[in-house]
């Protein structure tokens, strides 16, 4: 694992999602990423990779963090929603 730091277009809106994930398959170890990004691209992209639709109604809160999994999401597209954390409930863990 390593703790680097990498920028990425497609994180910018309006963002590629297709192209995100084909940069993520062919650069980074899918078990080690974690995105970050502003709203509401981050919630589309969420409602994307789980629903294959960008106008799911997920709300990320502004802190906020989503965990996703998936086995391949260069394969099938897709990803599952593990859970949905706010700021909140971070400072009470």
């Amino acid at each position: 694992m390593t703790d680097k730091i990498y920028f990425s277009e497609n994180l910018i809106p309006p963002g590629n999602f297709e192209a995100l994930v084909f940069e993520i398959h062919e650069k980074y170890d899918l078990a080690n990423v974690a995105l970050v990004g502003h709203e509401p691209m981050l919630s589309s992209l969420i409602s994307w990779l789980t629903t294959g639709e960008t106008e799911a109604r997920i709300m990320l809160k502004k802190g906020g963090v989503a965990f996703l999994s998936s086995d391949s999401l260069f394969q099938d597209w897709r990803a599952a929603l593990q859970w949905l954390l706010t700021p909140a409930l971070m400072v009470e863990i």
